[in-house]
């Protein structure tokens, strides 16, 4: 049977009813906005952590390569280096002095920098980002066996609690741990 013919002068519209057609309401689209909202927060928060807790151990690392340098130095030169006489204690003179001292030992460029530190300083615009060390070993007199005289006296720390539990501590024997971890096995 052939197919039904248009008038010539008409045009054939198929009509469909309006409670055929599909859209989203306000509700919903609001509510999916909702969820992507929350999603995207709790991703970026996952992020940040998973970004702090892989920058604690490059620090620890660091300060473990630290301890290294100053053993090693101790060893080769028989003391303790000697920050030169009138040179101001935490100041950017006293920092390339150090990294200049132990620079022979494998502390250079991002060895003496906390990722944490310098990330956090450079989204907040501190001035600790301008810092080139961020770890400050102990002055100890200029003789070998002081430091091993004291061993519960840090042998370096970071400039800051940087990663939640108290700076960073490097000790005689090279373990590493926060300092309120130390004050608390201190104390017992």
């Amino acid at each position: 049977m052939p197919a039904p013919q248009a008038d010539a002068g008409h045009e054939s519209h198929a009509t469909v009813p309006v409670s055929s057609v599909r859209a989203f309401t306000f509700i919903e689209l609001l509510s999916v906005i909702g969820i992507i909202g929350v999603l995207s927060v709790l991703v970026f928060t996952a992020t940040k952590i998973s970004i702090e807790r892989a920058e604690k151990p490059v620090c620890m690392a660091n300060l473990k390569n630290l301890h290294m340098a100053l053993t090693t130095y101790l060893t080769d030169n028989r003391k303790w280096p000697q920050v030169p006489a009138g040179t101001e204690l935490d100041s950017p003179e006293e920092g390339a002095w150090w990294r200049g001292v132990l620079a022979p030992y494998g502390m250079v460029g991002k060895s003496w920098t906390c990722p944490t530190l310098h990330r956090t300083a450079v989204e907040k615009n501190m001035e600790q980002a301008l810092r080139e060390n961020h770890y400050v070993p102990s002055l100890f007199d200029e003789y070998q066996a002081t430091p091993y005289r004291w061993p519960s006296i840090p042998w370096a720390m970071e400039i800051g609690n940087n990663h939640g539990s108290g700076l960073l501590i490097v000790m005689m024997d090279g373990s590493v741990q926060s300092y309120e971890e130390f004050h608390r096995n201190a104390t017992r």
